[in-house]
């Protein structure tokens, strides 16, 4: 018995003596604030009707209408060099173009960033309007006759100093029959990444426009 209280006592020592060799992490000092340095094009303009791919650039720049400049992120990047974000803390983030923090979720070098505001709605009349599902990472639930979203951000990176942010240019077309028909067309520039199941949602008069980015920012 006296042997083994012996070399339980030096098991547990050794334990305690390489626990005090393990070398303790770099404190980081929050905010740390990154910027955007370059835009590089992930896969270019492509556009969708039903049945496949379009190959008519006159058509596409037709399309696009006035939501043109958002495919020219990687020439015309307004705010390259200024702040894009700022890390308040391991768990929250700023934007640049935002008035709340984002709440941080990682999984492993995926970042996924849930705004702390939320938006209430009436839930839309016509819901599978393609331009509600082009982002893949979404925060919407639906209570009654109301819909409750939270704007979701999506990047990777391991640390603090460097983050890639996946962002996408679109333009969806979705034709819409009723008492009133015509054409809904919208657009935007998305930090998000773009949801291709959209692309089986289109109609015999829909087009999708897509263009997808890969953001590059650093702290100075």
């Amino acid at each position: 018995m006296k042997a083994f209280f012996k070399y339980s006592t030096l098991f547990y020592l050794l334990i305690i003596a390489l626990s005090g060799c393990k070398k303790d992490e770099p404190e980081v000092n929050f905010p740390i604030t990154l910027y955007a340095e370059q835009a590089t094009v992930v896969s270019d303009t492509k556009v969708y009707v039903k049945g496949g791919l379009l190959n008519d650039p006159k058509k596409t720049q037709e399309l696009m209408w006035i939501y043109s400049r958002n495919f020219r992120l990687e020439q015309e990047m307004q705010n390259a060099g200024e702040r894009f974000l700022s890390f308040m803390s391991k768990d929250s983030v700023d934007f640049f173009n935002t008035h709340s923090p984002y709440l941080i979720s990682r999984n492993g070098e995926m970042l996924t960033m849930t705004s702390t505001i939320q938006s209430i709605a009436p839930v839309p009349v016509l819901q599978n309007q393609l331009y509600h599902h082009v982002t893949k990472y979404q925060n919407i639930k639906t209570e009654g006759n109301t819909e409750i979203s939270k704007d979701v951000r999506i990047a990777y990176g391991s640390g603090y100093n460097e983050l890639k942010i996946p962002m996408f240019a679109y333009v969806t077309s979705s034709w819409i029959t009723g008492p009133v028909s015509g054409l809904n067309r919208r657009g935007g520039l998305v930090i998000n990444e773009f949801n291709a199941d959209v692309i089986n949602r289109i109609g015999d008069r829909d087009t999708i426009i897509v263009k997808t980015y890969l953001l590059t920012v650093k702290a100075k």
